[in-house]
């Protein structure tokens, strides 16, 4: 079994966002350490609360960082159609 958290939620979508507080990473982390597996999946760096992110990823040594590493335009409409965050650990 395992759990996917994918783009927090930020002010700018939800004007309640619901960030992980200190409670849900113990109970993740335990659940981890039971033999599950959680899967972290994070937005562009526009689009994205990494400070409460951070605080449960950085608990298994991983951390977000808000530069950009590349950016794929498709030229006719403007659109990004790719983008990545610097992961670091």
């Amino acid at each position: 079994m395992f759990y996917i958290i994918v783009d927090p939620d930020r002010p700018q979508e939800n004007p309640n966002p619901n960030y992980i507080e200190n409670q849900h990473v113990e109970a993740i982390a335990k659940w981890v350490k039971n033999g599950w597996m959680l899967i972290l999946m994070a937005n562009d760096s526009a689009n994205v609360e990494l400070a409460h992110f951070n605080v449960l990823a950085s608990r298994f040594g991983i951390s977000f960082t808000m530069m950009l590493t590349s950016l794929w335009i498709k030229e006719e409409t403007g659109i990004s159609l790719r983008s990545s965050m610097s992961i670091t650990q």
